[in-house]
C-alpha cells in the first residue's frame, strides 16, 4: 500500500494530519482513505458496542487503517444501519444491554449469509461469548490487537 504522501487522491486533505471530535473523543488522525490510494471501492465496517471508548478507539484505529466506519451504541441501532446500507464487515461486543451480540450475530447470519464478515469481541468469558464462537467468522478478546485485527481485515 503507498504512503500517504503517495496517495493519487484528488481529495486535497488525504495524506494531512486533521484534528476531530469523533464518537466523543478528541483525537487525530492522518487522513488516509482506501478509496482515494486503491483502485476498489473502501471496504466499510460497522463497529457495534455499547461503550463509547470503545467505540471512539476502535473506529480510530480502523479509519487510521484506511477503512470507513460506521458506529451503532446498540445491536438495534446496528440493525438499522445494517438495513440501510450493508457493510463488509461487523466488528461488535458480545455482552451489551437488551439485544447482545450473540443475537445480533444470529440475525445477520440469517439475513446475510456469509456475504457479511462477523468479527466478535468480548472483554470476559461467558457462555453467550463461548457461543458465538459458531457463529461469527473471528473472535477476538479486548483490548483488541491490532496487529492481529488487521491481519483479518486485509484477507
Amino acid at each position: 500500500m503507498p504512503a500517504p504522501s503517495q496517495c493519487q487522491s484528488e481529495d486535497p486533505e488525504v495524506g494531512r494530519l486533521k484534528s476531530c471530535y469523533k464518537f466523543g473523543v478528541s483525537c487525530t488522525l492522518l487522513i488516509w482513505r482506501k478509496r482515494g490510494c486503491m483502485d476498489s471501492e473502501a471496504i466499510e465496517i460497522v463497529v457495534v458496542d455499547d461503550e463509547e471508548d470503545g467505540i471512539a478507539a476502535m473506529a480510530m484505529l480502523l479509519e487510521l487503517e484506511g477503512y470507513e466506519v460506521r458506529a451503532a451504541r446498540s445491536a438495534e441501532e446496528a440493525l438499522t444501519l445494517i438495513e440501510q446500507r450493508r457493510p463488509h464487515c461487523v466488528l461488535f461486543d458480545i455482552l451489551m444491554p437488551g439485544m447482545g451480540g450473540e443475537e445480533l450475530c444470529r440475525r445477520l447470519r440469517d439475513r446475510y449469509g456469509d456475504d457479511i464478515v462477523l468479527i466478535a469481541v468480548s472483554g470476559c468469558d461467558d457462555e453467550r461469548v463461548n457461543s458465538s464462537f459458531d457463529l461469527a467468522d473471528h473472535f477476538f478478546t479486548k483490548p483488541v490487537d491490532p496487529r492481529l485485527l488487521s491481519s483479518v481485515l486485509h484477507r
